[in-house]
C-alpha cells in the first residue's frame, strides 16, 4: 500500500482500523452503493466515533467523498499500471511458496521423514 499510495496514505497503513474502513467503502463504491457511517461501524464492529474519524482523514487525503450521508471511493484510488502491480505481487507470491516447499522437502529429507 505504500508504494502504491504514497507518504499520505502511508502515514495510516499501521492502522488496521483505517485500511480495513477504507477497503469497505472501496468494495460498496464498486457494488454502486454509497455507505453511511452508521453502516460502516455495524458491519465491522467499530464504534461509530472511530468510522467517522477515519473516514475524515481519508476525506482530507482525497481517497473519498462524502455524497449525502454517504462515503465513495473517489478516483484517486485508482492506481497507474495497477495490473503490472499485481502480478508483479503474484509471482512474489508463487516464488515465495516455491521455495516454501522446497524447504519443507529438504527438512524431510534431512530428517528422514520423506514419506518412504
Amino acid at each position: 500500500m505504500n508504494d502504491d499510495y504514497g507518504a499520505d496514505f502511508a502515514k495510516h497503513s499501521d492502522s488496521a482500523t483505517f485500511r480495513t474502513i477504507g477497503i469497505y467503502v472501496f468494495l460498496r463504491t464498486v457494488m454502486c452503493s454509497p455507505v453511511r457511517a452508521s453502516t460502516i461501524a455495524q458491519a465491522l464492529k467499530i464504534p461509530r466515533t472511530i468510522v467517522l474519524r477515519r473516514l475524515n482523514d481519508m476525506v482530507k487525503l482525497g481517497y473519498i467523498e462524502r455524497v449525502g450521508n454517504a462515503y465513495r471511493m473517489t478516483d484517486k484510488v485508482n492506481i497507474p499500471d495497477l495490473r503490472s502491480k499485481l502480478q508483479r505481487r503474484m509471482d512474489m507470491i508463487l516464488e515465495t511458496a516455491r521455495k516454501l516447499a522446497e524447504c519443507d522437502i529438504s527438512d524431510r529429507s534431512a530428517t528422514g521423514q520423506d514419506g518412504a
